[in-house]
Protein backbone atom coordinates (compact mmCIF):
# COMPACT_ATOMS: atom_id res chain seq x y z
CA UNK A 1 0.00 0.00 0.00
CA UNK A 2 0.90 3.48 -0.89
CA UNK A 3 1.07 5.92 1.79
CA UNK A 4 0.95 9.16 0.41
CA UNK A 5 -0.43 12.42 0.98
CA UNK A 6 -4.44 11.29 -0.15
CA UNK A 7 -3.90 8.25 2.25
CA UNK A 8 -3.12 10.36 5.15
CA UNK A 9 -5.57 12.96 4.62
CA UNK A 10 -8.31 10.32 4.07
CA UNK A 11 -7.38 8.18 7.20
CA UNK A 12 -7.17 10.73 9.27
CA UNK A 13 -10.67 12.06 8.11
CA UNK A 14 -12.15 8.89 8.43
CA UNK A 15 -10.56 8.79 12.45
CA UNK A 16 -11.93 12.03 13.04
CA UNK A 17 -15.36 11.04 11.72
CA UNK A 18 -15.22 7.94 14.31
CA UNK A 19 -14.08 9.87 17.19
CA UNK A 20 -17.06 13.02 16.21
CA UNK A 21 -19.32 9.75 16.21
CA UNK A 22 -18.58 8.60 19.82
CA UNK A 23 -18.62 12.46 21.17
CA UNK A 24 -22.16 12.97 20.06
CA UNK A 25 -22.16 12.98 16.73
CA UNK A 26 -23.04 9.49 14.84
CA UNK A 27 -24.33 10.91 11.69
CA UNK A 28 -20.35 11.95 10.88
CA UNK A 29 -19.29 8.17 12.13
CA UNK A 30 -21.18 6.77 9.64
CA UNK A 31 -19.50 8.26 6.97
CA UNK A 32 -15.80 7.47 7.66
CA UNK A 33 -15.49 4.30 5.74
CA UNK A 34 -17.04 5.66 2.44
CA UNK A 35 -14.95 8.45 2.89
CA UNK A 36 -11.56 6.12 3.24
CA UNK A 37 -13.56 3.98 0.60
CA UNK A 38 -12.87 6.61 -1.86
CA UNK A 39 -9.03 6.22 -1.43
CA UNK A 40 -8.74 2.29 -0.92
CA UNK A 41 -10.89 -1.37 -0.91
CA UNK A 42 -13.86 -0.72 1.37
CA UNK A 43 -12.78 -3.93 3.10
CA UNK A 44 -9.10 -2.44 3.70
CA UNK A 45 -10.68 0.71 4.96
CA UNK A 46 -12.94 -1.27 7.27
CA UNK A 47 -10.00 -3.34 8.32
CA UNK A 48 -8.57 0.07 8.97
CA UNK A 49 -11.02 1.77 11.27
CA UNK A 50 -11.86 -1.10 13.51
CA UNK A 51 -8.86 -0.15 15.57
CA UNK A 52 -9.99 2.70 15.84
CA UNK A 53 -13.60 1.75 16.38
CA UNK A 54 -12.36 -1.13 19.63
CA UNK A 55 -10.19 1.62 21.12
CA UNK A 56 -12.90 4.45 21.29
CA UNK A 57 -15.62 1.51 22.43
CA UNK A 58 -13.44 0.89 25.15
CA UNK A 59 -13.10 3.99 26.75
CA UNK A 60 -17.49 4.51 26.43
CA UNK A 61 -17.49 1.78 28.02
CA UNK A 62 -14.83 2.69 30.95
CA UNK A 63 -17.14 6.06 30.82
CA UNK A 64 -20.29 4.00 31.35
CA UNK A 65 -19.16 1.18 33.52
CA UNK A 66 -21.32 1.82 36.11
CA UNK A 67 -24.75 2.06 34.15
CA UNK A 68 -25.38 -0.93 31.77
CA UNK A 69 -27.73 -4.19 31.84
CA UNK A 70 -26.45 -7.46 32.04
CA UNK A 71 -28.90 -9.01 30.09
CA UNK A 72 -27.86 -6.48 27.14
CA UNK A 73 -24.34 -7.01 27.82
CA UNK A 74 -25.04 -10.89 27.17
CA UNK A 75 -26.97 -10.42 24.10
CA UNK A 76 -24.64 -8.65 22.30
CA UNK A 77 -21.46 -10.69 23.70
CA UNK A 78 -23.27 -13.65 21.85
CA UNK A 79 -24.32 -11.66 19.03
CA UNK A 80 -20.66 -10.10 18.62
CA UNK A 81 -19.27 -13.69 19.47
CA UNK A 82 -21.47 -15.11 15.98
CA UNK A 83 -20.75 -11.80 14.16
CA UNK A 84 -17.12 -12.65 13.95
CA UNK A 85 -17.19 -15.96 13.66
CA UNK A 86 -19.61 -15.99 10.38
CA UNK A 87 -17.29 -13.16 8.76
CA UNK A 88 -14.22 -14.79 9.70
CA UNK A 89 -15.44 -18.04 7.87
CA UNK A 90 -17.06 -16.34 4.92
CA UNK A 91 -14.34 -13.71 4.64
CA UNK A 92 -13.09 -15.64 1.41
CA UNK A 93 -16.17 -15.58 -0.45
CA UNK A 94 -16.35 -11.49 -0.67
CA UNK A 95 -16.83 -9.91 -4.09
CA UNK A 96 -14.97 -6.90 -3.42
CA UNK A 97 -16.11 -4.88 -6.56
CA UNK A 98 -20.37 -5.89 -4.95
CA UNK A 99 -18.79 -4.50 -1.35
CA UNK A 100 -17.95 -1.25 -3.02
CA UNK A 101 -20.80 -0.15 -4.85
CA UNK A 102 -22.75 -1.21 -1.68
CA UNK A 103 -21.23 1.04 0.54
CA UNK A 104 -21.22 3.62 -1.69
CA UNK A 105 -24.87 3.26 -2.41
CA UNK A 106 -25.53 3.14 1.40
CA UNK A 107 -23.53 5.85 2.22
CA UNK A 108 -25.31 7.95 -0.68
CA UNK A 109 -28.69 6.97 0.71
CA UNK A 110 -27.81 7.76 3.88
CA UNK A 111 -26.67 11.10 3.27
CA UNK A 112 -29.49 11.64 1.28
CA UNK A 113 -31.77 11.10 3.36
CA UNK A 114 -30.38 13.66 6.26
CA UNK A 115 -30.32 16.01 3.51
CA UNK A 116 -33.80 15.96 2.44
CA UNK A 117 -35.20 15.16 6.19
CA UNK A 118 -37.28 17.56 7.95
CA UNK A 119 -37.34 18.31 11.61
CA UNK A 120 -35.83 16.34 14.23
CA UNK A 121 -33.40 13.64 12.72
CA UNK A 122 -34.50 11.19 16.04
Amino acid sequence: MDYSFGFWFFATLAAIAVGLGKGGLPVVAALAVPSLSLYMSPIAAAGLLLPAYIVSDAFALIAYRRDFNRQVLKIAAIGMTLGVAIGSVTAHLIIEWLITVLIGLMGGLFALRMLTQRGDPA
